[in-house]
């Protein structure tokens, strides 16, 4: 589930860097097993678009498999 619902702006984005190739060949900045994997700068260098912050109070992230942006 992406939520676009309650953060269309960051869904969207997501899902053109996704089908953009943004990620491809993209390195991993830093991976903490059980913890965190953080990443997404492409290949060339460049980064994503910067935005305003969301937070949703039911949006908790207590399980494998969330992604967030930051």
């Amino acid at each position: 589930d992406l939520y676009n619902d309650i953060a269309s702006v960051y869904v969207e984005n997501f899902v053109n860097l996704a089908n953009d190739g943004f990620y491809t060949n993209s390195p991993w900045h830093r991976v903490i097993q059980g913890f965190v994997i953080q990443g997404g700068t492409n290949a060339d260098g460049k980064q994503a678009d910067q935005f305003d912050d969301v937070f949703h109070p039911n949006m908790i992230h207590d399980s494998a498999g969330i992604l967030s942006m930051a």
